[in-house]
């Protein structure tokens, strides 16, 4: 219903270049779940 009064927001564009990553999400175990990207 949310969506019916403000509409769907804009995906936000990031850079794919491995020279981009900001921060890296992981567990104590060392598994990582994420990568933090710049936006372009």
């Amino acid at each position: 219903m949310s969506y019916d009064l403000v509409g769907k927001p804009k995906d936000i564009e990031v850079s794919q270049d491995d020279k981009d990553i900001v921060a890296v999400v992981e567990y104590r175990d060392g598994s990582i779940i994420d990568l933090v990207r710049k936006p372009l």
